[in-house]
């Protein structure tokens, strides 16, 4: 099971409550596979986030991978992939990227190896990406 959800915020959620906005169907379907097509977030001002809840199950380690581009340069914006840690109720940066260059592709990825503190009471955890426009 995986959920995934979108959305633009003025400041960071604290929590891993789901975005305003969850991914239809086709967006999950765009984003499935390591292909050209992607799910768009847009903002004027504030942070763009795209957040993604996994079942790990008894999993007791994971790597977490997302590629994608950015209209707006990591280089003046850095891109974070965090993952969220119910047992502290804290998000937790696992990578970044402040080098590319704007609608180029990018992979931000971290090797978990100990769930312990990132699965919730349902064997969950919760990632997201963001920037701040």
């Amino acid at each position: 099971m995986t959920t995934y959800s979108m959305g633009t915020s003025l400041s960071l959620p604290t929590d891993s409550s789901d975005l305003e906005t969850l991914y239809s169907t086709q967006n999950v379907l765009d984003v499935a596979t390591r292909n050209n097509v992607r799910v768009s977030e847009s903002s004027e001002s504030g942070y763009v986030l795209h957040q993604f809840k996994d079942l790990v199950g008894n999993k007791n380690e994971c790597t977490v991978e997302w590629t994608g581009q950015s209209n707006y340069a990591p280089k003046l914006s850095t891109v974070y992939l965090q993952i969220y840690a119910p047992a502290f109720s804290k998000w937790v940066t696992i990578d970044g990227d402040n080098l590319s260059r704007e609608h180029t592709n990018f992979t931000l990825s971290a090797e978990i190896l100990d769930l312990t503190d990132y699965k919730d009471a349902n064997k969950m955890i919760t990632c997201r990406i963001y920037q701040l426009t």
